[in-house]
């Protein structure tokens, strides 16, 4: 089984964790690792579990295995998975060896942007449902693969709601967004409702009147006058939440 931390919880050890590894503070970690520093606060102050998604992150920037620290998170319980807890902390500078003068500077080159990705900012909610208000608050960072990107403007976007759900977008998920104006039918496209409400939805307009469909079959489409729509952008991915 996998060996677990005894009397010290995640949080707690996950701290240590980033001061080893050379990040004085969480700002520093969150700014090269594209997870929010509120969330880093959480999973350190153990209010919050930290996902598979967030964990993979951090794991990339801190340098040890993202397997591991899954496992000692609790994602994993296998009795053919190597003690993560011994394989980390081998990695890990003891604490009485550190101080706020002296930790151990991360390796610049290591640490510099990944080239073929870039972290773009995730603005809030929308609605795979009934339309919210928007929101435009940045609450996390995502990082996306430049070729995705291909120099478009693009954010994230949380999802709340399943009027989606038959284009695989759950209530949870993130989206990423490419900002734009023209949409396709067929795109799964962001939309503002009467210039505050923000909707997740296909979009088809004719005759002055613009249909806001989802893709949930137990649900119905919206009509809305064309006027009061203004598209936001494009769904170009989804991605899952565990949590």
């Amino acid at each position: 089984m996998v060996e677990k931390l005894n009397e010290e919880s995640f949080g707690d050890f996950f701290r240590r964790l980033r001061r080893s590894k050379g990040f004085k503070s969480q700002k520093s970690l969150a700014e090269l690792s594209g997870v929010s520093q509120t969330t880093i606060s959480r999973i350190e102050d153990g209010s919050q579990n930290p996902t598979p998604e967030t964990l993979k992150l951090l794991a990339k920037v801190l340098k040890v295995s993202n397997f591991d620290l899954m496992a000692l998170a609790g994602h994993y319980d296998e009795e053919d998975l190597l003690d993560p807890l011994h394989v980390i902390k081998d990695e890990m500078i003891p604490e009485d060896k550190l101080d706020s003068n002296n930790v151990q500077k991360p390796n610049n080159i290591e640490y510099k942007k990944i080239e073929d990705q870039q972290r773009i900012p995730v603005l809030g909610y929308v609605a795979a449902g009934i339309p919210i208000e928007r929101s435009e608050h940045i609450e996390g960072y995502e990082l996306v693969e430049q070729e995705i990107i291909r120099g478009r403007e693009v954010f994230g976007l949380r999802v709340k709601g399943e009027s989606m759900i038959g284009d695989g977008i759950y209530d949870g998920d993130t989206v990423i967004v490419v900002k734009q104006v023209d949409i396709a039918p067929s795109d799964i496209a962001v939309v503002a409702v009467n210039g505050h409400e923000a909707t997740l939805k296909r979009v088809k307009c004719e005759n002055g009147m613009c249909m806001l469909i989802p893709s949930n079959p137990n649900m119905q489409p919206i009509l809305v006058p064309a006027k009061d729509v203004y598209v936001i952008g494009k769904v170009i991915q989804s991605r899952r939440s565990f949590e």
